[in-house]
């Protein structure tokens, strides 16, 4: 619990977007923020993927460093909620499956 306390308050100070940030379930969450171009949401997913690579505090008593996997995708106009977030889903699932800190996008974002 103390490490995701410490995860949100992180997201919290990366996240001068004005972002909404949701936990979803676990150690998952999502933060949901405007944006004029997708290098700006790549940016900040790398903002946030920082943000979450950390050594946790010493008296948790816990060894080793806090990584992230990180998987955005961009709301475009005529996208269902249900495609958006499988596109999100599918990005975060390609980030987990490279291991350690990664950003994954969904395949219709071009970087």
């Amino acid at each position: 619990d103390a490490i995701l306390r410490e995860a949100v308050r992180r997201l919290q100070t990366a996240n001068t977007t004005n972002g909404k940030i949701y936990r979803i379930g676990g150690d998952e969450f999502a933060v949901l923020f405007q944006v004029d171009r997708i290098s700006d949401a790549a940016g900040f997913a790398a903002t946030c993927r920082r943000a979450l690579s950390f050594t946790p505090p010493e008296h948790l008593g816990l060894t080793g460093t806090i990584t992230a996997s990180v998987g955005f995708s961009v709301l475009r106009a005529g996208t269902t909620s249900e495609a958006f977030v499988s596109d999100v889903e599918t990005a975060l699932a390609e980030s987990k499956s490279r291991s350690g800190d990664s950003i994954g996008a969904d395949t219709n974002v071009m970087l």
